[in-house]
């Protein structure tokens, strides 16, 4: 299954989306994390997101999904200000947050 990159800007409101609307991505099939060919996994930063999919409309559908999910869980609005969702080729990354097992604990 083809994995893809999410990476967005949230308008910054009371109360702050943030947190919930990553909770919501990860129960779509988002994470903030990724695990390299080096076995370890590298937090990803801030407002980045990675995620397997059978499509691109798939990842985009999760993706605004959980803004969706997140405005009806906050009773307010969720500003993505801008957005891209791009299928993942080959890359590289580093982080300062490391772990040696999945930290989602899946």
């Amino acid at each position: 299954m083809p994995k893809y990159l999410a990476t967005y800007d949230l308008e910054k409101t009371r109360p702050d989306p943030h947190p919930i609307f990553l909770a919501k991505a990860e129960a779509r099939g988002w994470s903030t994390w990724t695990k390299t060919t080096d076995g370890i996994w590298y937090k990803l930063p801030n407002t980045t997101l990675i995620g397997s999919f059978n499509t691109l409309e798939e990842a985009v559908s999760a993706f605004k999904g959980a803004r969706t999910a997140a405005q009806r869980a906050i009773l307010g609005q969720v500003n993505l200000e801008k957005w891209i969702v791009a299928q993942k080729g080959r890359g590289q990354c580093e982080s300062d947050e490391k772990e040696y097992s999945n930290p989602d604990g899946s």
